[in-house]
């Protein structure tokens, strides 16, 4: 067959592309070529991105902060275009002349090249470039402002220039430093109660929150403060228009934020299920982000779900003995204060693996509950538990971990528990109970 005049010209400028990819210095020495003047991140004030017919991107700093003004106002992703910008820092150098006048093989024609300005504060670009398609090495095909020569350079790649209007904007729904948040309101179906910090006492410390609705309420403090950490660096997956559907006409949850300098950030988290996805607005932006899962199911959580889930809690180093006793059978094991080692005392003729033993005594000193539950000691199996560890501290004080009959749930297997001589009943997980026996060589 014999080739048309098109495939001959395809095959011409395929030919071209692939000179271009191996010429390691171009025509000239790289002293001699062109380059890209440096500019300080704190510099560029604006950038406007036009590629093709597309409507032109515009992104304009204020009060150090990026935000996108065309073809739609959002907060932009300031951290990111931050981080674009410092690839001027030291100037870009062209790495090699590749041809003259001839921009189409190069993606730098009108219809595929991306033509970037950027300005420092006056009305003419301090820096412009135009790139074509990406070659080896990670360098680009570029020319210069008013200039028709394709050069080569490393400008990052033509992705982290050329992207749709979405990926320029913030991804962040919030981002706000920790120590910001005061308080958290939480208003779930007809339950409303707010969370407040006492900021944290001087040296460090870690801060406290309470209920301002029930003071009295033991919170737990380690899953509140977890999700005020999750919830002051919110980050989308994915940033999608107002007009998106989230299920905001009854919404989950709904959280408010206060922060020290008095602003408040509004959040609704709507009740529709994407894939593995859910979706949040913040009230002061037009936009909707698909988050995970798991932030709307924190946000959906009522105030009993923040109970304290401590059960067990003491010094490692300051127990003497733990006692295991089970199904008729007995083990002591008994801490050496002068090693630290563990021996078993009862019975004298097991063998211990100390590196169970510790895991058992660290899963035990920071014991965490899976629940707190309704439910009467004969309904829990514990008027005569299966299993107790006594821990016993080297002052003499003793506390006992008492469980009882397993609850029939195959998804989440797991059995009743208490701390003798208390009323609080919870639930500790089947696998937290096999790594506490298994210390004292009890692996079934």
């Amino acid at each position: 067959m014999i080739p048309t005049f098109k495939t001959k010209l395809l095959m011409v400028v395929a030919v071209l592309v692939g000179l271009a990819n191996l010429i390691p210095g171009g025509s000239r020495a790289t002293a001699d070529l062109p380059m890209l003047a440096a500019l300080a991140v704190d510099d560029v004030t604006r950038i406007e991105i036009t590629q093709g017919a597309k409507a032109k991107v515009s992104l304009v700093l204020e009060d150090g902060e990026w935000q996108l003004v065309s073809p739609v106002k959002a907060s932009a992703d300031t951290p990111g275009i931050r981080r674009l910008l410092r690839l001027l820092d030291d100037g870009i150098p062209m790495d090699a002349r590749i041809d003259e006048a001839n921009p189409d093989p190069y993606g730098l024609d009108f219809q595929d090249a991306a033509a970037v300005d950027l300005y420092t504060g006056g009305d003419v670009a301090t820096v412009s470039f135009v790139i074509g398609w990406d070659t080896s090495g990670g360098s680009s095909f570029v020319r210069l402002h008013e200039d028709d020569t394709v050069y080569r350079a490393k400008i990052g790649g033509r992705a982290r220039w050329d992207r749709e209007v979405d990926l320029w904007r913030d991804p962040f729904v919030v981002r706000t430093d920790r120590a910001e948040l005061t308080d958290i309101e939480v208003t779930v179906g007809d339950e409303h109660f707010t969370l407040t910090s006492d900021g944290g006492a001087a040296g460090g410390a870690a801060r406290r929150w309470s209920v301002v609705e029930s003071p009295g309420f033991a919170l737990d403090q380690r899953t509140v403060e977890a999700w005020a950490a999750s919830l002051v660096s919110l980050r989308a997956g994915e940033v999608l228009s107002a007009s998106f559907d989230g299920g905001f006409d009854e919404p989950v949850a709904e959280v408010t934020l206060l922060l020290a300098d008095g602003q408040a950030v509004d959040l609704a988290f709507g009740s529709l299920d994407g894939e593995r996805s859910a979706f949040v607005r913040r009230g002061d932006r037009e936009a909707t982000y698909r988050v995970s899962t798991a932030h709307r199911t924190r946000a959906a959580r009522p105030l009993a779900d923040y109970g304290d889930a401590t059960a067990l809690s003491f010094d490692r180093d300051r127990v003497k003995t733990l006692t295991l006793d089970d199904d008729g059978v007995r083990v002591v094991l008994e801490q050496q204060a002068e090693a630290g080692d563990w021996i078993a005392r009862e019975p004298a003729n097991i063998d211990i693996d100390l590196k169970f033993v510790y895991f058992t005594v660290n899963n035990l000193a920071d014991l965490r509950s899976d629940e707190t539950v309704e439910a009467t000691l004969a309904e829990a199996g514990l008027l005569e538990p299966w299993m107790r560890v006594t821990i016993t501290l080297v002052d003499g004080s003793s506390q006992v971990l008492e469980v009882g009959q397993s609850l029939n749930d195959p998804q989440n297997p797991r059995s009743y528990a208490r701390l003798a001589g208390t009323d609080r009943i919870f639930t500790l997980r089947s696998q937290t109970i096999t790594r506490i026996r298994q210390g004292f060589g009890r692996s079934q």
